[in-house]
C-alpha cells in the first residue's frame, strides 16, 4: 500500500499581495500591522514656528484572519480614506527575524576544492557569516566552494600582529611615546629573533587574567595572529593600553568626569595554538555592516 504523502506548507507555498478588493481579503491573514497615519501641524513653543508631525495608529494586528466582521471594518477604513490597501497572505505569519546591529566572533568553515579551511570573521550573524565569507573566498580562492560550518564564539577579541611592518621605526615609535619601555624591548627581542630564523605566523588563543590598577580583575578571550604567545601577549597589552586612551578620549569629547587611565598585568591561565587558515579583515566585515 503506497504511503499517503504528508502536506506541508512552506514559504514557497505562500501567496501575499496588496489589495483593496473584499473578495480577495476574505479568509485570508494580515501580513503586517495596518497603521492609519496623519499628520498634525504644532507650533514649536520656541522658535513659533509650524511644524509637522507624522501620528500613527495601529488598527489591525498583523496575523489576524480576516473573516466577514474584519472584512467590514477594513472596508470602512478604506472607505473613509484612512487606508488605501493592505497585504493579505494565504499563511499566518507571526514570528520575525530580529535585525541584530552587534558584531560578534565567528568560527567558520569551508571546503574549497578537496580541503577544508576555517576563518575567523566578526558578523551580525549566521546569515552575515554566509554572505561575508561567499563574497571573501570568491575574491581569495581559485576553486568551488562549500560552506559547511558557522558557530558564534563566546566572548572573544580577535587580534592581528602588525609590529613587523614597524621594525625599522621601533626607536621613533618609542621616542615618540608610540609604544612603551617594555613594548619597544619585547619587540626588539621578537625582531631578533626573525632575523635569525623566520617564523611563520599561528593564531594563538589565549585566556588571560587582567588585573587592573583600580583592584577590578575579568578574564577575556583573545586570539592573536602572530609568532609565538609572549608576542601575543605584547600584541593584548598594546589593545588594552589603547582602548585606555580611547575611553579617556571620549570622556573628554563628551565632557564626562575625568577618565584615569589604569595600568594593568597580565596573566596568561591558557594558551595554546589554534587550527585557522584566515581572519576575515574587520573593514571587510564594515562593508555589510555600516549604517544605511
Amino acid at each position: 500500500m503506497a504511503k499517503e504523502k504528508v502536506k506541508v506548507e512552506t514559504r514557497k507555498d505562500e501567496v501575499r499581495y496588496f489589495t483593496s478588493e473584499p473578495k480577495e481579503m476574505l479568509n485570508k491573514y494580515l501580513v503586517a500591522d495596518v497603521l492609519q497615519k496623519w499628520t498634525d501641524d504644532d507650533m514649536d513653543e520656541d522658535t513659533q514656528e509650524v511644524v509637522s508631525i507624522e501620528r500613527t495608529q495601529k488598527l489591525f494586528e498583523k496575523g489576524r484572519l480576516i473573516d466577514q466582521e474584519l472584512l467590514t471594518q477594513i472596508q470602512f477604513h478604506i472607505q473613509a480614506g484612512s487606508i488605501s490597501q493592505v497585504e493579505v497572505s494565504n499563511q499566518k505569519r507571526l514570528a520575525f527575524e530580529c535585525q541584530n546591529t552587534h558584531l560578534y566572533p565567528w568560527q567558520a568553515q569551508a571546503e574549497i576544492g578537496d580541503k577544508k579551511y576555517k576563518f575567523l570573521l566578526y558578523a551580525s550573524g549566521i546569515a552575515n557569516v554566509i554572505e561575508i565569507l561567499n563574497d571573501y573566498i570568491e575574491l581569495n580562492y581559485a576553486s568551488g566552494f562549500t560552506i559547511v560550518m558557522a558557530k558564534e564564539m563566546d566572548s572573544c577579541i580577535i587580534l592581528t600582529d602588525n609590529f613587523e611592518k614597524q621594525k625599522v621605526d621601533l626607536e621613533k615609535a618609542y621616542l615618540k611615546d608610540e609604544i612603551s619601555l617594555e613594548e619597544y624591548v619585547e619587540a626588539k627581542d621578537g625582531a631578533k629573533g626573525e632575523d635569525e630564523e623566520i617564523k611563520e605566523k599561528k593564531f594563538y588563543q589565549l585566556e588571560v587574567k587582567i588585573t587592573y590598577s583600580d583592584d577590578i580583575e575579568t578574564t577575556q578571550s583573545f586570539i592573536v595572529h602572530t609568532f609565538d604567545t609572549d608576542r601575543a601577549l605584547m600584541i593584548i597589552s598594546h589593545y588594552l593600553k589603547t582602548w585606555e586612551e580611547k575611553i579617556q578620549k571620549e570622556h573628554e569629547e563628551k565632557g564626562y568626569s575625568k577618565y584615569e587611565i589604569r595600568d594593568f598585568k597580565l596573566c596568561i591561565e591558557k594558551a595554546g595554538p589554534m587550527p585557522v587558515g584566515a581572519v576575515v579583515p574587520k573593514e571587510f566585515t564594515m562593508a555589510y555592516n555600516e549604517p544605511q
